[in-house]
């Protein structure tokens, strides 16, 4: 028995595999674009936390007094302070009069 060569055209195995090669490109593709829209809300949310704490440190409003002590070869240096800000997160000091 002699087969058949179609010279002509695809067969039909060769366009079903490129049916799965598109199926999973478009599916790789769908995933990364929803990956980076997690990064980019995230990215979104970190940024408005740091222009909210850095507008509440440049408008220096309700400082709270506290003390600095700066140590350097042995030496230990204490001043008093405003800080304005969060002190766990950013946070502005200035001397207070008289100091450094």
């Amino acid at each position: 028995m002699k087969l058949i060569q179609n010279k002509k055209g695809e067969t039909l195995l060769e366009t079903l595999v490129a049916i799965l090669i598109l199926t999973v490109s478009a599916m790789l593709l769908a995933e990364v674009t929803a990956s980076s829209t997690r990064i980019n809300l995230d990215a979104e949310k970190v940024d408005k936390k740091y222009r909210e704490d850095l507008e509440k440190v440049e408008k220096r409003e309700t400082p709270t007094a506290g003390v600095v002590t700066i140590q350097s070869g042995g030496t230990s240096y204490t001043f008093d302070v405003n800080y304005y800000g969060d002190r766990m997160g950013f946070t502005s000091y200035v001397t207070k009069e008289g100091g450094i």
